[in-house]
């Protein structure tokens, strides 16, 4: 099978580990612990302080680890 369609380089180094609850911080994220390019879609809006002061993240945004 053929196809098109190509992955940007920086794509590759990137992880979906799944939807992160950012009212209840659930799976519990913290600064500073991850490995580069993990990232969550956020599934229940919230705000957040992970060490540089409060972000409100809204469902669909994109919390990623570098």
């Amino acid at each position: 099978m053929k196809s098109n369609k190509k992955i940007k380089t920086g794509q590759l180094d990137s992880f979906n580990k799944g939807g992160y609850n950012a009212n209840t911080n659930t799976p519990s994220l913290t600064n500073g612990i991850g490995q580069i390019g993990e990232y969550y879609i956020v599934s229940v809006a919230g705000s957040r302080n992970f060490g540089a002061g409060s972000i409100d993240l809204s469902v669909g945004d994109r919390v990623e680890y570098n």
